[in-house]
């Protein structure tokens, strides 16, 4: 059997509720806990990254993170999204549009300062 040492967590945002809801893959079956109604709800799903910001913060799909990225200096508010044409998850401008810029480009620096500030439901007012 292949032991896998990257965890593969999901979470969920609840409409509803107004809340994430967090669901882990074990052994090929999903742990969470809410019903399948609640997932039938259209619940949008995103996976972690597998990544973690400059304070230890988990760093998922829809989640905004304000990188240190611009020949300034100056901090760049972006979407975390997955790419399915290159496969990685990549960096959008606070419109939702393409930068040709990845996260793991920006998280690949010793001198990282990357830093989750929010996520495009609970904080929709940062992408303004």
């Amino acid at each position: 059997m292949i032991k896998q040492d990257r965890v593969i967590k999901f979470r969920a945002w609840n409409f509803e509720k107004k809340e994430f809801v967090y669901l882990t893959l074990c052994d090929g079956i999903y742990i969470y806990p809410i019903t399948e109604d609640q997932l039938d709800k259209q619940m949008p799903i995103m996976q972690f990254t597998g990544l973690l910001d400059k304070n230890g913060k988990e760093i998922y799909e829809g989640d905004m993170v304000s990188t240190c990225g611009n020949e300034d200096g100056d901090a760049d508010t972006m979407i975390v999204a997955w790419d399915k044409e290159t496969l990685t998850y990549e960096l959008l401008n606070h419109k939702g549009e393409k930068q040709n810029l990845y996260l793991f480009e920006v998280m690949d620096d010793e001198n990282d300062k990357t830093i989750v500030i929010g996520n495009i439901f609970e904080n929709p007012v940062l992408l303004k």
